[in-house]
């Protein structure tokens, strides 16, 4: 699969912006970690998602194990009511930068979430992942509890084929 059909990089705003048909992406990444997993989740408008995973698991390179994966389908009906009710709410309150201010780590997780509203897309970044910040709206709240559905979801993913 090759991600950049879904988004665009814009070098004048540095940010990315999907594509027309695409409503939402995640990225994750752990990070410096055992395992190194990392996705990416494209979501169109008909709930249809397109998933690159990769992982490198190992603590010795001549004796790791890494893997690659993409799958194709139709996202469960509790992450779509989820999705759904997020953009309805155009995503209000949400800041598009979380950052870790009183602690420096060089590589720890992140998550990147792009959504499209009203034809445009917001970039959201978040260092480490919400459960280090103290959200204070539902539509953060919100946000935390899909990207931690949606996260276990993927991790399920790796879990059978690893």
């Amino acid at each position: 699969m090759n991600s950049n059909k879904y988004k665009t990089f814009n070098q004048k705003s540095n940010k990315f912006y999907l594509e027309s048909d695409f409503i939402i992406a995640i990225f994750q990444s752990d990070g410096f970690s055992e395992r190194l997993l990392n996705f990416g989740i494209y979501i169109d408008k008909d709930y249809h998602f397109y998933c690159e995973m990769s992982s490198f698991k190992g603590s010795v390179l001549n004796f790791s194990k890494s893997f690659e994966l993409q799958i194709h389908s139709v996202l469960p009906n509790d992450l779509k009511a989820q999705i759904s009710l997020l953009l309805s709410q155009k995503f209000s309150q949400v800041k598009e930068k979380y950052v870790l201010e009183s602690l420096v780590i060089t590589d720890i997780g992140s998550q990147q979430i792009l959504v499209k509203i009203d034809g445009e897309t917001l970039n959201i970044n978040v260092e480490g992942d919400f459960r280090n910040y103290d959200l204070i709206n539902k539509n953060e709240k919100r946000l935390e509890k899909l990207l931690s559905d949606l996260i276990l979801w993927i991790e399920n993913f790796y879990k059978k084929i690893t």
